[in-house]
């Protein structure tokens, strides 16, 4: 049987700040606290729903 899932891909480091602390986070618990502490909206990529890209930052229109 198939599988079914929903996925948001996420970009840590897209304001100057983020980029600074994500790079001089040395494990994933740093990484982790970085984004949820500056992280916003910018910081989403892609969603993908039920396998299909749905939306993409930057990105006129994507196929459904």
């Amino acid at each position: 049987a198939g599988k079914e899932a929903d996925f948001v891909v996420i970009d840590p480091a897209v304001t100057p700040l983020q980029k600074l602390r994500y790079g001089n986070s040395s494990d994933i618990y740093e990484k982790l606290f970085v984004l949820m502490m500056l992280g916003d909206d910018r910081n989403i990529w892609q969603t993908w729903v039920d396998g299909k890209r749905v939306w993409q930052r930057g990105a006129l229109e994507v196929a459904a």
